[in-house]
């Protein structure tokens, strides 16, 4: 009965992590909020050891918080594996808890964990690190210690004590014994861990006495809580990785961003317009009804590409320069030398590589794209005309 206990403990741990990363996203106002809050921010370095061989990290890129969140919930998904494994092996008499041989089950299975852990532990970390000053006002450094403490440090404490006993340091000590010790420091941790808890997640943070509110019924409270189709469907999109994308969680607005993430932005169709101003997207082939090398773009697409040819018409930049007398009456001037002191300028004026923008397109576009440039632009051109 033990080991099913057990078993169920672990799958709760995994969903205790899902539900933790859950309401930090949630603080920020969900992923689309927290992406585009990112944009454009600078980028955040990597921990050691993996800075040795990564700089930094564009979080708010759309790719590389899928990356985080995807290291981040695969404990939840490699946790239950674990569980029944264990389980299983338990049934067989082969998982010799608290052994490291090679030959016992508990090495391997802890060996595997670790890394899942460790992974998860650290794109926790890198998220941490991106949002620190945005989550300040929701106090995250004492919920990320409480839940990182009873999870993960439980687990690397029982892998010290199993460690201690293989190599002799804890002498006259079975495995049986040192589960036995593992066990109690754990009953006397979970008296702070509780008083920390009721710190860390205090439900004063979710009370608002000048908010008018109902309050569901406890039946439905629970059904709600306990309901699993928004765990799946979001395991779902978090493995597919389809929506994440340049196009889904650009802004209308805001500075272009810099480095890699700004070439991939560039290559994936976003150009800018009125001098950095304004953004459009290239149209997308209609692949879902042609075929993706058909060269045939849809109706949408294309009126939106007409759509911005005709504004730029009707708009054209003004080459009216009102200030020679060298005064600086509506601050231009202050904006214009505030924007050199950043690489890539800022919103006000942004500097826009246009020739390098356009060499790495034609030197990476597929064949459908080079077509649409050559073919379809003029004939959407005589269109308009």
């Amino acid at each position: 009965m033990a080991f099913y206990i057990d078993a169920l403990r672990d799958i709760y741990e995994a969903f205790v992590i899902y539900c933790f990363f859950g309401l930090l996203v949630s603080y920020l106002g969900g992923e689309r909020s927290l992406i585009i809050m990112l944009h454009g921010r600078p980028y955040t370095k990597h921990l050691f050891p993996v800075s040795l061989w990564y700089r930094e990290m564009d979080v708010g890129d759309p790719y590389s918080f899928l990356f985080i969140k995807r290291g981040i919930l695969q404990y939840v998904y490699v946790k239950p594996v674990l569980a029944a494994v264990t389980m299983l092996l338990k049934s067989n008499d082969a998982y010799h808890e608290g052994s490291i041989s090679l030959r016992s089950g508990y090495f391997w299975v802890s060996f595997f964990y670790n890394l899942s852990v460790c992974l998860s532990l650290y794109c926790l970390g890198i998220f941490f690190m991106a949002t620190q000053g945005d989550l300040e006002e929701f106090r995250p450094i004492p919920k990320f210690l409480c839940v990182k403490a009873v999870i993960f440090f439980s687990f690397w404490q029982g892998l010290a004590i199993s460690i201690l006993v293989a190599t002799g340091i804890m002498s006259n000590t079975s495995p049986e014994i040192a589960v036995a010790i593992q066990d109690f420091l754990i009953c006397l941790e979970m008296v702070f861990a509780s008083l920390g808890h009721w710190y860390a997640f205090s439900h004063q943070d979710y009370t608002e006495m000048d908010i008018q509110s109902a309050r569901m019924p406890v039946y439905y409270a629970v059904r709600d809580a306990c309901g699993i189709q928004d765990i799946v469907q979001d395991s779902l999109d978090t493995l597919r990785g389809t929506r994440f994308t340049y196009r889904t969680f650009e802004p209308s607005e805001g500075v272009a961003t810099v480095g890699m993430s700004r070439s991939s932005r560039n290559l994936a169709g976003l150009r800018y317009s009125q001098g950095g101003t304004s953004k459009y997207w290239l149209p997308e082939t209609d692949s879902a009804v042609n075929g993706p090398m058909s060269g045939r773009y849809s109706p949408y697409a294309q009126e939106q590409y007409m759509a911005h040819q005709q504004r730029a018409f009707e708009r054209p930049p003004s080459l009216v320069f009102p200030d020679v007398d060298g005064e600086d009456d509506d601050g231009l001037e202050e904006l214009y030398d505030t924007s050199r002191k950043h690489e890539f300028g800022d919103y006000n004026f942004p500097a826009i590589d246009v020739g390098i923008s356009c060499i790495l397109c034609f030197a990476t576009a597929t064949e459908a794209q080079i077509r649409f440039l050559v073919v379809a632009g003029p004939e959407l051109d005589s269109r308009r005309k």
